[in-house]
């Protein structure tokens, strides 16, 4: 028998992140979208909501900072990518008024694609506005979400309500 040493690079702890973070993080996305116009309101009775006409954005408040923080991100993350000018071409079914009955599979599958972008978006926000989170609940939240939507976007309308 051989014996063989394997150069595999071992993982770096994580830090254990401040209890606080969070909540820096979320005065830090507050502050950034306050200077583009955009009002935050954290609300018992909704999920995360995005008002493009009245330049709102709700998130629950039930939610851990955690949470709060990271939808907040991604829904910053619909708003960056509404400025693209290409807009329109990219997501044409964002363009319809949203309607989550929406029957053709091509425009639910579009409006998952957008979801996901807008997830991207939001990785790229914690990088510029230099946010410390927890990568590994950031990205269970947006695997939890994506799915749901693909779960949503798969589902025959004749069948009944959707999953979302």
């Amino acid at each position: 028998m051989y014996n063989v040493k394997l150069n595999c690079a071992k993982k770096k702890p994580r830090k254990v992140l401040n209890k606080n973070q969070n909540y820096f993080g979320l005065k830090k996305v507050k502050k950034y979208l306050s200077k583009m116009g955009w009002k935050v309101i954290l609300s018992r009775s909704t999920t995360s909501v995005l008002d493009f006409e009245d330049k709102i954005i709700k998130i629950n408040n039930r939610y851990i900072n955690s949470t709060k923080l990271f939808y907040l991100l991604h829904e910053t993350g619909h708003i960056l990518l509404e400025k693209n000018k290409y807009y329109n071409y990219l997501y044409p079914a964002g363009c319809i008024e949203y309607n989550k009955s929406i029957h053709r599979k091509c425009d639910r599958i579009n409006i998952l694609q957008e979801e996901s972008a807008a997830w991207d978006m939001a990785l790229l926000l914690i990088k510029s506005l230099k946010i410390k989170i927890n990568l590994d609940k950031f990205s269970k939240i947006r695997s939890n979400s994506l799915l749901s939507y693909a779960r949503w976007a798969d589902k025959n309308p004749e069948y009944g309500n959707s999953y979302l």
